[in-house]
């Protein structure tokens, strides 16, 4: 890609997580070589972006990056920004409304690009129109960039990894669990969901997501059935009750499409399950389970329906707010995968990945920002690798180090607990 003008455009730069991305490429990057700019619709927003994040920092500089003036509905002004860079990083949802576009343009250019959608349906509908021109222009398309779902995708990638090089096998299954997570929900990750529910063909849609193969072509998907995650269960891995995770779904997608992609490394028959916890063993954990998962029921009832959707439209954040920056600053992630090996021995490993503030948006930044500094500036450690891809196929180790470097614990071991809990399938 010599002679494009940056490395690295943020696209959507004045939305909530796009200014979070501004200011941690400020930040963190101000000393080291990275030419960047940031993009959006509305100039004056995006000056005022800028200068917002250079009173912040104390860091005048701020106010020279250059801005791209483009709308998510201008073909050639998309066009003529994804041919100045060489990577696209893009905020800016819902994906289905905003992203397509974009999308195209960068397909077209052989730009690689890097978005937070945790769309899974508009995913696989970028996936069927580009992948092979995507590939054709060796350009690296990886969504999912976020919270959801890099750190599913690098949790399960090191305990196959530790088990492949350490015991010489294959993967039998991953069970992970969230053992803690603080933060907030912004406008934008509300609007996008209510979209969902919004979309003509709803009904079809739902029917495709609901299998944990989504992202991977009908005449590659295994035939094993996944385990259940959405029942209240005592685990005692982590010796806590657990309940379903509002994000498992697309999180499962992530983590099988990475196999797909990387020819079934982690085995034909893999089984991953994700969910969340609660704290305690006692009659109170096992209540508040089943509380939390009807609360997330009663949500999707609310969300399907319209005048409850519009009810909790005027409720919830709208786009462009979301958690406060003591929010963002006291938020933790703490994530555990659990995984068995497929040889006789059955060698267990465990890895941990552990964010220090909101999960959500002010580590959702630094895994988006380091994802897409990642494509642009890492290329010659990346595999040789193209199209629509997973941020582990990717990207591998080389994101798993940046990441590493930004701050976020990832660790992996022997698991030395003789207790091994097969997820039961469907």
């Amino acid at each position: 890609m010599a002679g494009r003008t940056y490395d690295v455009v943020v696209f959507g730069a004045t939305g909530f997580t796009g200014s979070l991305v501004v200011e941690y490429l400020a930040r963190a990057y101000a000393t080291k070589s990275l030419k960047w700019a940031i993009a959006g619709r509305n100039e004056a927003k995006l000056k005022d972006v800028r200068a917002s994040v250079a009173k912040k920092l104390k860091d005048e500089t701020v106010n020279k990056v250059d801005i791209i003036v483009a709308d998510a509905k201008d073909a050639p002004a998309l066009n003529k920004m994804a041919k100045a860079t060489k990577v696209v990083l893009s905020t800016t949802g819902p994906f289905w409304k905003f992203g397509s576009d974009l999308v195209a343009a960068c397909v077209t250019s052989g730009t690689s690009y890097c978005d937070i959608t945790g769309e899974s349906p508009w995913v696989k509908e970028m996936i069927e129109k580009h992948d092979a021109t995507a590939k054709a222009n060796k350009c690296r398309i990886v969504s999912f960039c976020g919270m959801d779902c890099i750190p599913s995708d690098v949790g399960c990638h090191v305990v196959a990894k530790h088990l492949r090089e350490k015991h010489k096998c294959g993967v039998d299954h991953i069970n992970s669990y969230i053992l803690a997570m603080k933060g907030g929900v912004s406008g934008g990750t509300i609007a996008s969901m209510f979209n969902f529910f919004e979309q003509p063909n709803f009904a079809e849609l739902r029917k495709e997501m609901g299998s944990p193969y989504e992202l991977i072509p009908r005449d590659g998907r295994p035939s094993i059935r996944q385990p259940d995650a959405n029942a209240v269960s005592y685990e005692e891995e982590v010796q806590r009750y657990t309940t379903p995770f509002v994000m498992a779904g697309v999180n499962s997608k992530i983590v099988h499409r990475t196999n797909y992609l990387l020819n079934h490394i982690y085995g034909p028959e893999f089984r991953y399950r994700e969910k969340n916890t609660v704290k305690g063993d006692g009659w109170g954990s096992w209540l508040s389970g089943w509380l939390t998962t009807l609360g997330l029921g009663a949500f999707s009832v609310g969300a399907y329906f319209s005048p409850t959707r519009n009810l909790l439209r005027r409720m919830l954040p709208k786009p462009g707010e979301g958690p406060d920056e003591h929010t963002r600053e006291t938020g933790k992630l703490v994530m555990r995968f659990y995984g068995v090996g497929d040889s006789a021995a059955k060698p267990k490993a465990v890895a941990t990945f552990v964010t220090h503030h909101d999960p959500g948006y002010a580590e959702t930044a630094t895994m988006l920002a380091e994802s897409a500094i990642c494509l642009a500036q890492d290329t010659a450690k990346l595999p040789e690798r193209y199209g629509f891809l997973t941020p582990i196929a990717a990207m591998g180790d080389t994101l798993v180090a940046r990441l590493q470097a930004a701050g976020i614990d990832i660790t992996v071991e022997d698991d030395k607990n003789t207790s091994s809990t097969p997820p039961s399938s469907l």
